[in-house]
């Protein structure tokens, strides 16, 4: 460290300007300190359900996607609003395209509808949205009518066995079973019952899946996975272009 053998003198105005200079530097220092760490957190957010699921062959695959060291110094001048709003949007659009693809006789709105139900509920209780979305393309080919002897609407929830706990934690908007065949409240009790499974399994996503499910099925988790894979990988390729083309 080199230290002045005099201090420098400044007139009042100088250190004025100086002060401002000074904040200015802080506040830009700042602010893109914080949109860097919101971006780390999307992309640790990704590598968490990677590392989670990594008893699958499939994540194998998934590795050539995450960079070891995300380059987040060309963020510039985009705000943190701005950001985010692009990351919704991206999200959004993949999660609507990708249930019109698993439902071709679904209309546009239905899938646009379904895909905002999908983040505002995962959000909620702390998922992916993509793995949320993967569920209701297994579960019920984006079908908010589809059933089978115990299971109802578009993330098949089991009536007969969260009956009494869904009545108990719902029963503002839940009364009878017709009640769960509402797209937003089937997938807000979906998100619920996963969350629930996720944390008996250790934050396991496998271990997760085979909860939900009610029992261990390779072919089940796969398919999960392989779906959420191919939307989780195209929002990072997306989020990555957006901070490498920010000037």
């Amino acid at each position: 460290m080199i230290y002045l053998s005099r201090k420098t003198i400044k007139t009042g105005d100088e250190n004025e300007k100086h002060t401002k200079v000074k904040k200015h530097k802080t506040k830009k220092r700042k602010t893109l300190k914080v949109i860097a760490i919101v971006f780390i957190m999307a992309i640790s957010l990704f590598v968490f359900f990677i590392y989670t699921a990594q008893d699958t062959p499939l994540i194998q695959t998934l590795n050539k996607y995450v960079p070891l060291k995300p380059n987040i110094t060309v963020v510039k001048k985009q705000s943190i609003s701005d950001i985010e709003d692009q990351c919704y949007k991206i999200s959004y659009d993949i999660i609507v395209k990708y249930f019109l693809n698993k439902n071709a006789f679904l209309p546009v709105q239905e899938a646009e509808e379904y895909a905002a139900y999908v983040i505002k509920h995962a959000q909620y209780y702390d998922l992916d949205p993509f793995i949320v979305a993967a569920i209701i393309g297994k579960e019920s080919t984006v079908d908010f009518m589809a059933r089978s002897k115990v299971a109802h609407g578009l993330m098949q929830i089991n009536w007969n066995v969260h009956k009494d706990n869904i009545l108990k934690s719902f029963g503002s908007r839940v009364k009878t079973l017709r009640d769960i065949y509402y797209p937003s409240t089937n997938i807000l009790i979906g998100c619920w019952i996963f969350s629930d499974c996720m944390n008996k399994a250790n934050n396991k996503l496998s271990s997760a899946l085979s909860k939900y499910y009610g029992t261990k099925s390779d072919g089940y988790i796969n398919t999960i996975l392989s779906d959420y894979s191919e939307m989780a990988s195209l929002f990072y390729r997306k989020v990555s272009n957006i901070i490498k083309h920010t000037n």
